[in-house]
């Protein structure tokens, strides 16, 4: 499997991966997928990515749910896009953990569910992913397929805007004319407190 196009540096990975060390798989792909040392081919990325997936790296799994949801590589298919974002997810792959709550909130790859896309994305929210803590604030401040929370959809928008999220700090100021103070200052105690404890 040895490429001559292969650039110095990348034989000790291609050699670990020829091996089946998943680490090395994983890191073949992503030389596949980016270009990096060797010529770009989303094909040769997904074979080393499968390898390792089916060894339960969970990065590998991720990069095969991308895969599949975008189309590289491979024809498009939500449902099994679904498959290895869950499959990453049981490993606590933040981002698959995301994946996941986004495929339920918009019925990619699954049966639309509003409450199933809050479980997951409060998974993700909790291991301080914005882009999650940003979702699920607005899923509880609207009240979108689960029960109004505003002090609670206060509390993630906040974690959000903290943890760097671009579109966080104009929702929160957009808030303040229909969300009542009370219920702002109670959401950023309570991030303060969940900020302290995580």
């Amino acid at each position: 499997m040895a490429a001559l196009q292969d650039e110095p540096g990348v034989a000790p990975d291609r050699q670990a991966a020829e091996k089946g060390e998943a680490a090395a798989q994983y890191a073949m792909g992503l030389r596949y997928t980016n270009g990096l040392g060797v010529p770009q081919h989303y094909g040769m990325a997904l074979g080393w990515f499968l390898d390792a997936a089916e060894q339960g790296h969970a990065g590998s799994q991720y990069m095969l749910g991308v895969s599949y949801a975008v189309g590289r590589g491979v024809d498009k298919d939500p449902e099994e896009a679904v498959h290895w974002f869950s499959e990453a997810a049981k490993g606590g792959h933040v981002r698959a953990l995301y994946q996941l709550g986004d495929a339920y909130a918009n019925g990619r790859g699954v049966e639309k569910s509003p409450s199933t896309a809050a479980d997951w994305l409060k998974k993700a929210a909790e291991l301080w992913y914005p882009d999650a803590q940003f979702d699920l604030g607005i899923i509880l401040v609207r009240g979108l397929g689960v029960p109004m929370d505003e002090p609670e959809g206060i509390k993630w928008l906040v974690l959000a805007t903290q943890g760097g999220h671009k579109l966080a700090p104009k929702v929160l100021k957009a808030l303040e004319g229909h969300v009542s103070k009370s219920d702002i200052a109670e959401g950023k105690r309570r991030a303060e407190r969940w900020a302290l404890k995580s």
